[in-house]
Parts: structure tokens; C-alpha cells; sequence
């Protein structure tokens, strides 16, 4: 019974207190005094309150215009829209300070986390990719622009692990391709893979893709283009077999469709 008592004055007090709290910001939204505004808003910053601290900056934005302060309130504002995961709105302010204040003390960091929150927007890789793209080419435009700073170093790993899902999602289009049997589209996707990331370590099952999808192309094209298809096919096992010769596994499939290919194409040449 004692501890239920204590529960319900415990709940009670703390209701009490929140709804006081709820009254004294209410008073200061009501407020004409803009210092105790700003101030407050910086209050409830530090104490992680990122709603109420950007409610107030926007109240104080205003009557700051034009001084050295508003510099501060904007960054802070814009950290407001991050930590509330509003991440469209806070890379656009946090590019949008860099912007006006390129000489600011807080110019370097704006400019960061700008690249930093179309990072946190990037998706998974079977998704859309802009958001991806972005952060890319604003990890890339911070180490240009700082090359000496501290994050430069955790810019590139980012940009590294950005690419390597653009990558990913390249990859799985071209395999997409390829289950469609739209082995044409298939093969230039493949190709436009090695082309766009020529470090890739998928080299050679992309290699020994684009074999199987120009022979899948050969065999499925009309007679007035299949010579030049199967052709085409036995050049892509000449191209993996110099890279990649030393694979003994996809070695031995790639030998297979080889001698499946000149065979056809012995054959066809034979008919004509």
C-alpha cells in the first residue's frame, strides 16, 4: 500500500512539474524579451530539448538579422533540424549557412555535416541513390575545400563505403537485367560497372557474367546478327580468360560456354 502511495505522489509531482514546464515555455513563447529567448534556447540545446531550442531560435532569428549573434543561431538552428532526424531540412540549412558565412568559425562544420546528413538520408542499395550521390559529392567538396582538417580522413573512408553500395546497386541492376533476359542491356550495364569502378573485387563474376549474357544474346538473336553475337561472345572469354585466367572454379564455367560457342558458331557458319 506504502509503495503505491508513493507511486501515485511520485506521478503526480512529476505531471506538476511538466505542466509547469509546459506553462513557463508557453509565457516565453508570448514573450517580447529576445534575450531570455535566445538564451533559453541555447538552455535548452545543451539539455538536448532540440524542439523547444528551435522553436525559440526561429522566434529569435528575426531580431538578430544582421548582427554577429545570427551566425551562432543559425548554426545551432540547423543542428536543431539534425538531431531531430530531419535530415532534408538540416543539410539544406547546414549548406545554406556555409553559403553566407564561408568565413565563419562554424563554416568548416556546416559544410560537414551538410555532406553528413544526406548521409544519414542514404538508403539501402536497391533503392533510389540521389541522396547517396549527394553525400558523395559533399564528402568530396569538404576535402577539397579543407584538406587539411581532421575529417578528411573519415570523409574518404565515407565516400569509400558510399561508393561501394552505388556499386552494389549497379551490380544488382545488371543481374536484374540478366534474370529479365534482357541480356543486351545486361551485358552494357556489366560493362558500365568495370567502366565506373575499375578496383571493383567483383571483377570476375561481373567478367564471367558479361560471357553468359553476350552467348544468352547470341543464341536468342536472329540469324542476320547471331555470327556477329557468338563472335562477340568468344571475345568476352578471351577478355576473362587474360584477366582472370588463374580462377580455376569460373575458369572451368567460362571453358564450358567458350566450347559451346565455337561450336554454334562452326555450325552456323557451316548452314550458310
Amino acid at each position: 500500500m506504502l509503495k503505491k502511495t508513493l507511486y501515485i505522489i511520485f506521478s503526480v509531482s512529476i505531471l506538476l512539474i511538466l505542466t509547469s514546464c509546459s506553462r513557463d515555455f508557453d509565457k516565453l513563447l508570448k514573450s517580447d524579451d529576445y534575450g531570455l529567448k535566445l538564451s533559453k534556447a541555447y538552455e535548452y540545446f545543451e539539455a538536448e530539448d532540440y524542439y523547444r531550442a528551435q522553436t525559440l531560435f526561429e522566434q529569435a532569428r528575426p531580431f538578430y538579422r544582421g548582427t554577429k549573434e545570427l551566425e551562432k543561431i543559425y548554426f545551432h538552428y540547423a543542428y536543431t533540424q539534425y538531431y531531430q532526424e530531419k535530415y532534408i531540412l538540416s543539410a539544406y540549412y547546414f549548406k545554406d549557412f556555409y553559403k553566407n558565412y564561408p568565413n565563419s568559425e562554424y563554416a568548416e562544420e556546416s559544410q560537414y555535416m551538410a555532406a553528413y546528413s544526406n548521409y544519414e538520408m542514404s538508403p539501402n542499395h536497391k533503392l533510389e541513390q540521389s541522396t547517396t550521390v549527394q553525400a558523395i559529392d559533399g564528402f568530396q567538396l569538404f576535402v577539397n575545400s579543407y584538406p587539411n582538417s581532421d575529417r578528411v580522413e573519415r570523409c574518404n573512408i565515407l565516400i569509400d563505403e558510399l561508393r561501394a553500395k552505388l556499386e552494389k546497386k549497379a551490380i544488382a541492376t545488371a543481374d536484374l537485367y540478366y534474370k529479365l533476359r534482357e541480356y543486351q542491356a545486361a551485358t552494357q550495364s556489366y560493362q558500365n560497372v568495370l567502366q565506373d569502378y575499375p578496383d571493383t573485387r567483383a571483377a570476375a563474376q561481373i567478367r564471367i557474367q558479361i560471357l553468359k549474357a553476350s552467348y544468352e544474346l547470341a543464341l536468342n538473336s536472329v540469324d542476320s546478327k547471331k555470327e556477329e553475337r557468338l563472335e562477340d561472345a568468344i571475345e568476352a572469354y578471351r577478355i576473362f580468360k587474360d584477366r582472370h585466367g588463374s580462377n580455376e572454379a569460373l575458369m572451368e564455367e567460362a571453358t564450358k560456354i567458350y566450347n559451346t560457342t565455337t561450336e554454334r558458331l562452326a555450325k552456323f557458319r557451316s548452314l550458310q
